[in-house]
């Protein structure tokens, strides 16, 4: 008779686990709920792309001179970021690759190059030429100061020279961290 009051006890217990509870059903709505709510975020965005898509498809369809100026507009803004500056000599040949570059595909002018030059420089490089930077017409001369204080082949040697025991240290903390492995 044990065995069986035994055997049944473990069935009802096992039954009642498969009936779902009452928070089950409470979590089961909260998931429908945000399941909705998804979609129909989903939805919302597909409609907004599609608007987009739709914006996009108009400017292309537009006569050549006015697609031609918004492709022009949105190519100078994305040139017109440069790399920040702060006058570490192996910086400075990617800094001016990236001016002289950026200044000749987006046609900018003096006083654009200044503006872009003061949103880029920092510390030592901006002390260096801050006195220079009132006047869009200093541009060439700013740029050639910053080159003869940062852009010395010799000055850009020797700050790579500095990064050697770095680079032996760090090397060593590798191999160590590999053979204690």
């Amino acid at each position: 008779k044990c065995h069986n009051i035994a055997y049944e006890m473990n069935r009802l217990k096992d039954l009642v686990k498969t009936v779902p509870k009452e928070d089950d059903k409470k979590d089961a709505d909260k998931y429908e709920t945000l399941i909705e709510k998804l979609v129909l975020g989903q939805q919302q965005q597909a409609k907004e792309q599609t608007q987009e898509f739709s914006k996009l498809v108009q400017v292309l369809a537009t006569p050549k001179s006015e697609s031609s100026q918004l492709e022009i507009s949105l190519k100078r803004q994305a040139l017109n970021q440069l790399p920040k500056f702060g006058g570490n000599p192996k910086d400075w040949p990617n800094f001016k690759r990236t001016f002289d570059e950026t200044t000749e595909e987006g046609s900018f002018s003096n006083l654009e190059n200044l503006n872009r030059l003061k949103q880029s420089l920092y510390g030592g490089a901006l002390k260096n030429v801050q006195q220079l930077m009132l006047e869009s017409e200093n541009v060439p001369e700013i740029l050639s100061r910053l080159n003869e204080n940062f852009g010395r082949p010799d000055l850009v040697y020797l700050e790579l020279l500095n990064d050697i025991p770095k680079i032996c240290k760090d090397s060593k903390n590798v191999n160590i961290e590999i053979t204690s492995g």
